[in-house]
């Protein structure tokens, strides 16, 4: 015969395990939570909340609901473990789509160069280009990028979090590369679809351009100085609408150029997110070279 505690000790037991191999650990999974996003927060949030949960249940006596809740505890630690395994593994894909820019086996200086990002090595100066394209055109990339997205723009919309009571209707593409994960979370919540041009004034297609009223969540594949944002946020707000936050894959923090004032007012209001630095991408692609000496 099966008594409630049974199952109880189960789902507490796939709990501990996640956590026993957490725990040796715990500084570089401290480390990990506060680099993408600074998940380190949301995760300390949302393992307390279950643990009061199951403390409430068990007080009450309720051992059906009880246990559901040590079910909870037990889902929400494998999420997280699993969530930064896959960050980790996605910022290891990144940082081996970096190559020099001046490589003479890479068609850098031709088609691709629009869909990649060019910097400059702080030190040395040299041209290096980022292939971000690599990530987006990966249906595996796509999904962990998109996780780590959409798990940032839940918990803002929480009560107490910058964007509560805020609602969007349109996710805005701002560039090509920018489409498959504006793509997948205008699905995942259920929003229009806008895809912008981004020529001189950002044209939109019929059917697919802003509506007075509505309110944008914009997304792109690289920040860099701002100015590609700005002019579709114009455009975005010219047609009577307004625009909600800005999300991106990186952030190019390693250009020396100012950043334009709307970017500023945004990065103030917390409507920003990016998933990576170009500079910590960069660190590791280093890291990635040295070992294969």
């Amino acid at each position: 015969m099966r008594y409630p505690f049974h199952a109880w000790a189960e789902n507490l037991k796939e709990a501990a395990d996640a956590l026993a191999s957490v725990v040796p650990m715990r500084q570089k999974l401290d480390q990990l939570l506060r680099m993408p996003l600074q998940a380190k927060p949301h995760f300390d949030v949302d393992f307390d909340k279950q643990v009061q949960e199951v403390r409430a249940r068990a007080n009450g006596g309720d051992e059906v609901a009880c246990g559901e809740a040590i079910e909870r505890l037990s889902r929400s630690v494998v999420e997280w473990v699993q969530l930064t395994r896959d960050w980790y593994s996605l910022r290891q894909d990144a940082a081996k789509h970096i190559v020099s820019w001046d490589s003479p086996d890479e068609p850098w200086h031709g088609w691709l160069a629009h869909v990649a990002v060019k910097f400059k090595v702080p030190d040395t100066h040299a041209p290096m280009v980022w292939w971000q394209s690599a990530l987006l055109a990966r249906a595996d990339s796509l999904d962990r990028l998109s996780a780590w997205i959409i798990r940032e723009i839940d918990d803002r919309r929480e009560p107490g979090g910058p964007w509560q009571g805020m609602e969007f209707s349109a996710v805005c593409s701002m560039s090509s590369t920018g489409v498959p994960l504006a793509a997948t979370l205008s699905s995942h919540y259920g929003k229009r679809l806008l895809v912008a041009d981004g020529g001189a004034d950002f044209h939109f297609p019929p059917a697919v351009e802003p509506k007075p009223d509505d309110v944008v969540l914009l997304v792109d594949s690289n920040l860099s100085t701002g100015h590609h944002l700005e002019s579709c946020a114009r455009r975005i707000i010219d047609a009577g609408a307004s625009v909600m936050g800005a999300v991106y894959i990186c952030e190019d923090d390693l250009s020396d150029k100012p950043r334009a004032p709307f970017v500023e007012d945004l990065r103030r209001a917390n409507g920003l997110i990016w998933l990576f630095k170009l500079s910590d991408i960069y660190g590791l692609w280093q890291e990635q070279k040295a070992t294969l000496r």
